[in-house]
């Protein structure tokens, strides 16, 4: 998605060539031949869709149509537009193979008897797979596709691994599923199923936790600490930039609970005993995400590299994070705005073309044969 935004479609098929190797040049000429396709086919589409529409009101505005075939015709070409997109169905599969993809593996069932929030890791002859598949089960995963990921994870993947025991604590994981046997010592078999095995963290870290102190390195050396394994994320969190903040150890009292956890929001009861540092496992990412602290809006930093921070004053509190982009909210109005003025334009110009008919001929006014 990146590369296609910004190369033409024919840097795009030598990115993909050089990335698989050349034996299969083939394959990545028809994906390109099929993509190229697609787009220009969609692309005049558009635009005659757009000459009829545009045409059609150039037409009623010179009075030359009536607001009864204006409105026929923008009927038409919507549901025309809606119909070329709806008739392409994806290829079809048997339903007894289809059932199949959606009936949960054995191990499925036991990761879903833990209600607490956590997160796993899935490999595959000790290869994490592209595979999103147990979210359709709710389960959260610490890796899977996605064609739009954010940078920041995919430097912690390249740099530090997903295969790293420091970044499973970064992330919440509490379960790997495998083919294959453990014999690190770290880990628990929690259950054991005919094609994978689950092993269950004696310790696992928590999804938000108080962290002692932080330091001050640039990004690279965060991801290098990480890599190397040289921390304990319970004692030490890393910043790029100084915050300029006192921060002051956790004690005996400080707790974190999760009140509510949604895709788009999530609320904690938080307990600090100073002014404390609270580390959630959450992607950083200030174009959306916003925190409140008893309602008031407070300062999300960003922790070792990838996640959230929030500085707790002492005393017991609600903190609430919500994503809520600006530019989605504006776009959403002006769309909005748009849509109304749009109708009511039609509206009002199918209001005026029926009070010309109902209006009553004058004495003074010739009438046509």
């Amino acid at each position: 998605d990146m590369y296609s935004s910004l190369f033409p479609f024919q840097e795009v098929g030598k990115y993909i060539s050089r990335s698989i190797g050349s034996r299969q040049v083939e394959v990545v000429r028809e994906f390109y031949n099929v993509v190229v396709d697609t787009v220009m086919t969609d692309l005049y589409c558009a635009l005659g869709f757009l000459l009829v529409t545009f045409g059609t009101f150039f037409l009623y505005l010179k009075g030359l149509l009536r607001y009864p075939t204006l409105a026929v015709v923008l009927v038409v070409v919507v549901a025309s537009d809606l119909w070329r997109i709806d008739k392409r169905r994806m290829d079809p599969m048997d339903r007894r193979q289809q059932s199949e993809i959606f009936t949960a593996p054995d191990f499925v069932h036991y990761l879903q008897q833990d209600s607490s929030l956590y997160r796993t890791l899935m490999f595959k002859d000790n290869q994490p797979p592209y595979d999103n598949t147990l979210a359709y089960w709710k389960i959260q995963s610490a890796y899977g596709y996605q064609g739009a990921k954010m940078r920041a994870y995919q430097d912690m993947v390249d740099v530090a691994g997903v295969g790293n025991p420091l970044v499973w604590q970064l992330m919440n994981v509490k379960y790997i599923i495998s083919n294959t046997t453990d014999s690190s010592g770290t880990m628990e078999l929690g259950y054991s199923g005919r094609d994978y095995k689950v092993y269950k963290f004696r310790s696992p870290t928590p999804r938000a936790f108080f962290v002692n102190r932080y330091e001050i390195k640039n990004n690279l050396d965060i991801l290098n600490k990480i890599a190397t394994i040289s921390f304990n994320p319970a004692d030490v969190a890393y910043l790029s930039e100084d915050p300029k903040i006192l921060i002051e150890p956790p004690q005996g009292k400080a707790e974190v609970e999760f009140v509510h956890y949604g895709i788009q929001d999530l609320e904690l009861k938080v307990t600090a005993t100073g002014s404390n540092l609270l580390f959630v496992s959450e992607a950083y990412y200030p174009a959306g995400w916003k925190a409140f602290l008893d309602g008031n809006e407070t300062t999300i930093y960003r922790l070792d590299y990838l996640f959230r921070g929030v500085v707790v004053p002492a005393g017991s509190h609600k903190l609430t994070m919500k994503f809520e982009p600006n530019g989605f909210y504006l776009g959403k109005k002006l769309s909005l705005g748009a849509n109304i003025i749009v109708l009511a334009g039609l509206f009002g110009s199918g209001f005026n073309d029926w009070r010309r008919k109902k209006k009553p001929t004058g004495a003074g006014e010739a009438i046509p044969a």
